[in-house]
């Protein structure tokens, strides 16, 4: 019979205890990546039925008129659609909104010097032109999400629009201004993407890059002219 009283029982019970740590915390470990991956999986299905999209950002256009153009300010929207799966993670719809797309303008009047020849006396009166730009739109189109890895999703739509621009123009001489108030109401297309993340199978947020084109009166200039006005900003999807 072999005697063991002479071993040391501390050792292999610290032993055994370690064993059971690591143990525990592998089926921790194990048990939180497959609580992740389940999750991941159920974030990657996209459903059909309604969704209500908003979106805010900062905008720019091309118009220009003059030297001193801002051309940059902030936009502002909503959509309502609805989309339908075509396969687990792919949906397409139809969506309708409207979108603050900016208020843009420059101003270069100032108080101009004329020195009165042999005089030794100067006048002062303001001279320039100053100019602003109110746009807006209603949208139709098609919208699609397509989930592309787990929660993250590309969201892309484009369709027609009716844009609604106002131009304010003033040129001022000595006192003597003229000015000038023009509305344009005209059809156009947008066009846009983003790249989101699915908090949960109904909310979404995303980072959106949108343009539009709409037509505008170009001040004292008679006629139409085209003006792209472009979008980044950030949003947010609920599904019904």
């Amino acid at each position: 019979m072999t005697d063991f009283s002479g071993i040391n029982a501390a050792p292999v019970a610290a032993s055994l205890r370690i064993q059971g740590l690591v143990m525990q915390i592998f089926r921790t470990v194990a048990a939180a990546t497959t609580l992740i991956l389940c999750s991941a999986v159920a974030h990657a299905d996209v459903v059909d039925g309604l969704f209500v999209h908003a979106n805010a950002g900062m905008s720019h256009t091309s118009a220009n008129y003059g030297p001193r153009d801002d051309k940059s300010d902030h936009s502002l929207g909503f959509l309502l659609g609805y989309r339908w799966s075509l396969a687990d993670t792919y949906a397409m719809g139809i969506e309708a909104g409207y979108s603050r797309l900016g208020n843009f303008g420059s101003s270069d009047i100032s108080p101009q010097t004329l020195p009165l020849g042999g005089t030794g006396t100067s006048v002062t009166f303001p001279a320039g032109s100053s100019w602003r730009l109110r746009a807006r739109a209603t949208l139709l189109g098609a919208t699609m999400k397509w989930n592309v890895s787990g929660p993250w999703t590309i969201l892309a739509h484009a369709g027609a629009l009716h844009s609604r621009a106002t131009v304010d123009e003033e040129f001022d001489f000595s006192g003597l201004s003229r000015t000038r108030h023009t509305v344009t109401t005209h059809g156009g297309i947008y066009a846009g993407i983003g790249f989101g993340y699915d908090v949960t199978t109904h909310l979404t947020f995303a980072l959106n890059a949108d343009a539009y084109k709409i037509k505008l009166e170009n001040g004292f200039v008679v006629g139409q002219h085209t003006s792209y006005i472009r979008t980044l900003g950030a949003s947010v999807e609920y599904r019904l």
